[in-house]
């Protein structure tokens, strides 16, 4: 019979069998069933109904909560280290298939690392600790969804899990590559052995999304496999990959999903041979099988060019995402401190200060003289410098390239299984290779061009941020958080309380309990004798003289005030510090601001998951370090005269270099003359 628009499609024994994308499928075993509109329909979402409509056959159908959908894809993408185009071909596909989370594997990429696309969104890459170009896995997650991003944890070059922050329930997603079928089975245990243990790291409750080449051929016969299989695979039977993935699936609960949906063979495909003869579905999609009702619809897309052989497989997932939760204290507008380094603009923002702090009424309090002198400060900034640009990034590959790969695509999307097609596509892929070889050499040039000019006027910063880019090194970031046992933290509110209570515990040592009545004893000796009862106030010349000696290019601290915004403001600011100074000195108190500061993680070798591997830098008000290096200046005087002339740590004029020195000659000499030499070398914790 003919079925009108709104009709919904029958089976032979007259049971209703479609899927929430409106696709006719004719076995959606184990999936939840599809319920009629709510107007809170997040109720259903957290606890899905299920509502049989064959109960002899246990057939569901699937639920449709939300009417937006977001796509998530694997994708084999054949090394993104071959040449310099990979990532910003990877950036186009992002955006032309409107994808949201998209798991590499085979990247290429050594170490561990975050890189920002040229459309706005995150790769995460998770490679070899030993420097070899082989394996790796990365994840992509789009400019919408970055934020809500809650941990990342690179297992190793063949696993990534992530955490995600939904509306109602977080998603863990795992990126795996699991070896080939020709490979070792110690490998293949080694990997299989792996997976698990990623697993059960993550949180129970959340819904788990498993991307990646698998290497797995799956059988279409699900008469053993309900609920984990469907019928809709591309062979017919399994190999031994497929087998090791269809136990562990039924072992955690997951369906794969690309054999739920009835495609043609052609959108089942996700990997071709050169010669175009060979063809099969070895790259999955996985979802909790309690949440395969949200899972809409799983195919290839042959059309995404990234000059692999392997195509990109694209699910459309019904869960709304939600960006985790900010800090409440915001950092505000940032003023264009450049214009006070070059000099332009430092007479406007002296006359600025002076006139804005003699309209300013007197003020006894010492919190309310401090936030004045603070919040006038950063005003004026604003005022006179103005907001500080946004840094553009430098397009690296040339016009002539990008149309290149721009041809290349479409002619993939010509009848791929064409020799004309195949022999066209490989020559424009040879040609986009020579001609990223010259854009390298064209953009090496121009930075070794820069670095040379920044040399030749003493631009020592500029010359070194030259070379940090053209070697390619990149600090380690890393957001999963360990606690004492080695367990992965996921909630974001205990990694905070875990970074907390291990500053505490490392800063904030207990009392000593030792004995120390015998430094009664000692005989009494006037260390500060040039410290008198009667010492005034931090002088006009000491403040000055402190001014000049702050660092350029620091980081702020709680109050948001840098270096230079103090010492090119001297004319303008030297009498109110003066003032506030000589406050804080009278009153023998400092304000409360001065109490606070910014920890900031710094990590360093080894997994940087555990906290033991990272540093700690504190980032305190810089009004308040200026007031500390006059008082340091003075103690500096009296502390000389207690040290012993061997004593070199953080003294002036003996650096590090000397003391290495020094040891080195004693070193030589004592091996010239053939004479025992004791060192010892104490690191205090």
């Amino acid at each position: 019979q003919n079925q009108g628009p709104g009709d919904v499609p029958k089976s032979e024994n007259g049971v209703t069998c479609m899927t929430t994308s409106r696709q006719s499928r004719r076995d959606p075993t184990g999936l939840i069933m599809r319920k009629g509109r709510s107007r809170n329909s997040t109720r259903d979402f957290i606890r899905p109904s299920r509502h049989l409509v064959d109960p002899d056959q246990s057939i569901m159908k699937p639920a449709n909560f939300v009417k937006r959908s977001t796509n998530i894809g694997t994708w084999n993408v054949r090394s993104l280290e071959s040449t310099s185009s990979k990532l910003y071909e990877l950036s186009q596909c992002m955006s032309e298939y409107q994808m949201g989370i998209v798991g590499l594997t085979e990247t290429h990429r050594p170490g561990c690392d975050e890189t920002v696309l040229d459309n706005g969104s995150l790769f995460i890459n998770s490679g070899r600790t030993d420097g070899l170009r082989r394996q790796g896995v990365g994840l992509v997650i789009s400019s919408e969804l970055k934020n809500s991003l809650i941990m990342y944890n690179p297992v190793s070059e063949r696993l990534l899990a992530a955490r995600l922050h939904s509306k109602h329930i977080n998603i863990s997603v795992i990126i795996a590559y699991a070896p080939t079928e020709d490979a070792d089975d110690k490998v293949k245990d080694t990997f299989y052995h792996q997976l698990p243990s990623t697993f059960d790291e993550l949180p129970d409750h959340d819904i788990k999304l498993l991307l990646g080449d698998f290497n797995a051929r799956l059988t279409c016969d699900n008469s053993s496999w309900r609920g984990i299989l469907g019928k809709h695979s591309l062979h017919q039977e399994s190999n031994k990959n497929g087998c090791r993935l269809v136990d562990f699936c039924a072992m955690y609960g997951l369906t794969i999903g690309s054999t739920l949906f009835q495609h043609k063979n052609i959108h089942k495909e996700t990997w071709k041979s050169p010669d175009g003869k060979t063809v099969t579905q070895i790259d999955h999609i996985c979802i909790s099988t309690t949440w395969a009702g949200s899972l809409l619809d799983v195919r290839s897309c042959r059309g995404a060019d990234i000059g692999s052989d392997h195509y990109l497989v694209r699910g459309k997932l019904r869960i709304r995402f939600q960006a985790v939760e900010k800090r409440a204290c915001q950092r505000g507008k940032i003023p264009d401190i450049e214009q006070l380094r070059n000099g332009s603009k430092v007479d406007q923002y002296n006359i600025a200060l002076q006139n804005r702090f003699d309209s300013l009424p007197a003020v006894d309090d010492l919190n309310e003289q401090w936030e004045t002198v603070r919040d006038v400060i950063k005003e004026v900034s604003l005022q006179v410098l103005g907001e500080s640009p946004r840094l553009i990034k430098e397009q690296h590959l040339s016009m002539q390239t990008r149309d290149l790969i721009y041809e290349r695509s479409r002619i993939k999307r010509r009848q791929p299984d064409s020799n004309t097609n195949r022999s066209e596509y490989s020559r424009v892929s040879k040609l986009i290779k020579k001609s990223c070889k010259r854009d390298d050499q064209s953009w090496a040039d121009r930075v070794a061009g820069d670095m040379e000019n920044a040399a030749s006027k003493g631009y020592q910063r500029e010359v070194w941020q030259k070379i940090r880019v053209l070697s390619g090194k990149k600090k380690k970031k890393m957001k999963a958080v360990r606690d004492n046992k080695g367990v992965i933290i996921s909630d974001p509110t205990k990694q905070k309380e875990r970074w907390r209570d291990y500053f505490d515990q490392l800063l904030n040592h207990p009392p000593g309990t030792g004995d120390m009545s015998f430094v009664d004893c000692l005989e009494h000796k006037s260390c500060f004798s040039q410290l008198k009862n009667n010492d005034e106030s931090p002088s006009r010349e000491e403040i000055v003289s402190a001014l000049k000696t702050l660092g350029s290019y620091k980081s702020p601290g709680v109050d948001e005030i840098t270096n230079e915004q103090l010492k090119y403001g001297i004319a303008g600011l030297v009498e109110r510090l003066e003032a506030l100074f000589s406050k804080v000195w009278e009153a023998e108190t400092i304000p409360d601001e001065w109490l606070k500061g910014i920890i900031v993680v710094v990590p360093k070798k080894g997994d940087t998951s555990h906290c033991s591997n990272n540093r700690g830098i504190t980032l305190r008000a810089t009004v308040s370090k200026l007031y500390q290096i006059i008082i340091l200046r003075r103690l500096n005087h009296g502390l000389e005269t207690l040290l012993r002339e061997n004593q070199c740590g953080f003294r002036r004029n003996r650096s590090c270099i000397d003391q290495i020195f020094s040891l080195r000659c004693i070193i030589h000499n004592f091996t010239e003359y053939n004479l025992p030499l004791y060192i010892n070398f104490v690191d205090f914790k």
